[in-house]
């Protein structure tokens, strides 16, 4: 073993942020997509008690019937403002070259978005478009919102700034 390798330990760390800050991701997605669609918008309640087939079918040819389009943009504000916790959350749980984890998490949660685009029927396309280019950034300004709050663990980090 070299002398520059890191412990098994603090590898599974590393692993362990970024797997929960993509997992974060998702629920908080989803949770925002629920609350705000069964609280506010009849017209999501009413698509989601449809069969699959009729679903699939309304988001092929007019998905904002299902999704109006003031709910879509609630979604992407509240969740933008997760993924910014969310790459804070990154920062400061990373145990070494924590703006690294940040960007591996903003790269991974850009390519499964792209992987939905490209799967997606066209009509579909745009709402994940917008998912694609807005959480993964989100997630790149919480963490540059954090590096300069994070605490020198290694003597690495560059001491505060003295602004007096």
């Amino acid at each position: 073993m070299s002398d520059n390798a890191l412990p098994p330990i603090m590898l599974l760390r590393s692993f362990l942020t970024v797997g929960s800050g993509y997992v974060l991701s998702i629920l908080s997605l989803i949770a925002i997509l629920v609350v705000l669609g069964y609280g506010f918008f009849p017209q999501y309640v009413e698509f989601q008690g449809l069969d699959a087939q009729a679903r699939d079918t309304i988001m092929e040819t007019n998905p904002e019937s299902a999704i109006p389009p003031m709910m879509f943009w609630s979604v992407v504000l509240l969740n933008s403002i997760a993924c910014i916790a969310i790459g804070w959350m990154v920062i400061r749980t990373a145990p070494f070259a924590p703006f690294s984890h940040a960007v591996f998490l903003a790269v991974l949660m850009f390519i499964n978005y792209l992987q939905l685009v490209i799967a997606q029927p066209q009509k579909q396309k745009s709402m994940t478009i917008v998912f694609m280019m807005v959480f993964p950034v989100a997630v790149l300004i919480g963490a540059k919102l954090a590096i300069g709050r994070r605490d020198p663990v290694d003597g690495t980090d560059p001491p505060p700034a003295d602004l007096s």
